[in-house]
């Protein structure tokens, strides 16, 4: 039988009233995640951000399939996807020919490879999702300075309010005003290259479904959905020259960088948005400092390559917010915040390397290296291995956690550390079976049931001979959506390590 020790468990569970709420710096999505996710676990939050409302620029513009994933249980999927535009495939382009095509394919599975979704959107989700919990935004507030020990963190705002918080969660951004208190390091380097951004309206024969990469004589060249006949356009422009002065893109510079790079039979109508940027790749050594925890771009910064930045980002909330919560039952250490360095700076470490070498390629000049690479691409995706491995990368499907402490080692096809899978079951996905809960277990028979949630989680028991067949044996789902442990004696294991190894 599955056990727990049922009288500190019941003490915890029965109340979660915690005095201190955790201040949450940053309300774009990572931060908004944080609290949501915070929320979610009856942990007290505010979160405060410097500007008066959310974005209403398209910025991040796609939702990978793992982000769908560790939100569902609270934002189902479908509502990333209603009236925005599915990810089918890459199209790779030079000189007007067609390389290569990589499909985003998601056969035997529900939740799409990805979805092109402007920021605002996805903000507006997660914001009507944060107030259902009672939680506001508090906007034009600011975080002036912090004082942190063992017990708490006193933090002074730009309204004049001075309180003491139990964590502090910088989600603040690349130039992260927690990061600069902490007054650590940011190591990495920033790209001698600038880039133009534009969000335009083209009249002309666009395809569906599908970013667009351009190479050839007049450079790079990216076009990334928004909607109908509404396209996001990233263009190399070059190193940046010393002694030149670059003002800010024009619509006549946007004109010119569509008609020299693209072979797309389009017009500019309007652009709605112009920027440009230069690329930082940055890694911060420790997510964690005492009782102040960093997470997405105030810890990781790097290329916009592959889309990976507010991804990574909302799945450091996601692993760090129940984490936190636990903690704050007193059900764990604060030791226990060290898994969330382990199980994510290689992640970020990861998406950083990755996401530079994609930059890298993009910005090959030589002629005969352009070449090469052409062929490689064009034979390399139509190789399975190869092709299933990129995409993976790409949606983040790849993620896990296997080899960290709280995953214990095992074989097959499922192993605790990786995400609860996405496969057909019935008439939807088996990750509909872990909406609304916040933790959950699977088991073969109602006797084998946990009656009590680990630490004051909630655990959801489905009950299913037909999965346990499949993963081999009781399977506990932890509140992240991944798998804990699989079989009874390594659940209490997992259960028994949660409360007295941290």
């Amino acid at each position: 039988m599955l056990k727990l020790n049922s009288d500190h468990y019941d003490d915890v569970s029965k109340g979660r009233q915690l005095s201190r709420p955790v201040l949450v710096v940053g309300a774009g999505p990572v931060g908004l995640t944080a609290a949501l996710m915070l929320a979610r676990h009856g942990t007290p939050v505010r979160i405060i951000d410097s500007n008066a409302s959310k974005t209403e620029l398209s910025k991040a513009l796609i939702v990978w399939k793992r982000t769908l994933q560790v939100l569902d249980p609270i934002i189902p999927w479908e509502q990333f996807l209603n009236g925005h535009i599915l990810a089918k495939r890459a199209i790779f382009l030079h000189d007007g020919k067609k390389i290569a095509t990589l499909a985003f394919d998601s056969a035997n599975q529900c939740i799409p490879q990805g979805v092109f979704i402007p920021q605002s959107a996805t903000e507006e989700l997660l914001i009507s999702s944060l107030q259902s919990y009672g939680v506001q935004v508090e906007r034009e507030t600011k975080l002036i300075d912090f004082k942190c020990d063992e017990s708490g963190v006193m933090c002074s705002l730009s309204t004049g309010d001075s309180f003491e918080t139990s964590w502090l969660i910088g989600c603040d951004g690349a130039h992260s005003t927690v990061r600069h208190k902490l007054k650590i390091e940011f190591p990495g380097s920033t790209i001698n290259r600038r880039w133009i951004l534009a969000d335009v309206e083209l009249d002309g024969d666009t395809p569906e479904e599908s970013l667009i990469m351009e190479q050839g004589s007049g450079g790079t060249l990216g076009f990334f959905p928004i909607s109908t006949n509404r396209w996001r356009l990233i263009a190399d422009d070059g190193p940046y020259e010393d002694g030149v002065t670059y003002e800010e893109p024009t619509f006549k510079d946007i004109k010119n960088i569509i008609e020299a790079k693209s072979s797309m039979r389009c017009s500019l109508r309007c652009t709605h948005w112009i920027s440009q940027f230069s690329v930082n790749e940055r890694q911060v050594e420790n997510y964690v400092h005492g009782r102040v925890l960093l997470a997405g771009d105030a810890a990781h910064v790097h290329s916009p390559a592959g889309g990976q930045g507010m991804n990574t980002g909302i799945q450091d909330a996601v692993n760090l917010a129940w984490k936190v919560s636990l903690v704050e039952m007193g059900v764990a250490s604060p030791d226990f915040l060290n898994t969330y360095q382990e199980e994510r700076h290689p992640i970020g470490s990861m998406v950083v390397k990755n996401s530079g070498r994609m930059l890298k390629a993009a910005m090959i000049d030589n002629p005969v290296l352009s070449a090469i690479q052409r062929i490689g691409m064009h034979f390399a995706l139509q190789i399975p291995f190869v092709h299933d491995q990129i995409s993976s990368f790409l949606s983040e499907d790849s993620v896990n956690y296997r080899g960290c402490s709280l995953a214990a080692t095992a074989k097959g096809k499922y192993r605790p550390g990786d995400i609860f899978p996405d496969f057909k079951w019935g008439e939807c996905s088996a990750t509909n079976l872990l909406r609304a809960n916040e933790a959950s277990h699977i088991c073969a028979k109602e006797e084998n049931s946990l009656r009590l949630g680990f630490g004051g989680f909630e655990v959801t028991n489905i009950v299913s001979p037909e999965l346990i067949e499949i993963f081999g044996g009781d399977v506990l789902i932890r509140p992240d959506g991944v798998i804990a442990a699989i079989g009874e004696s390594n659940i209490n294991c997992w259960i028994d390590k949660i409360s007295n190894s941290y």
